[in-house]
């Protein structure tokens, strides 16, 4: 919107299909059109990360999604706890991107 084209964003590892959506309607000039797909990836990108630290959120994302064997990270990095993989899990399944 600010005369910029792309996105750098660590919830897109998880959601690029969607992001390329949203930069595909600025740069059509439909705002409104991107700020909807904005407004229904934000759980899921506050799943990743707002509770966590983000890559560790979305290494766990990955592997939810079998595209990687482990979500093991390396100090000073650490695991993220259960709850927060479940309610990524949760935000994953409501877009789409696990099986419900």
């Amino acid at each position: 919107a600010h005369g910029a084209s792309g996105v750098v964003s660590v919830a897109g590892h998880v959601c690029a299909a969607r992001y390329a959506e949203m930069v595909a309607e600025v740069d059509a000039g439909d705002l409104s059109g991107a700020r909807t797909v904005a407004t229904q990836v934000r759980p899921l990108v506050g799943s990743i990360m707002g509770t966590g630290q983000g890559a560790v959120m979305a290494k766990h994302a990955m592997h939810l999604r079998g595209l990687i064997g482990s979500p093991a990270v390396r100090l000073p990095l650490v695991p993220a706890p259960a709850a927060e993989v479940d309610a990524l899990a949760r935000a994953m399944r409501t877009e789409g991107l696990l099986p419900g």
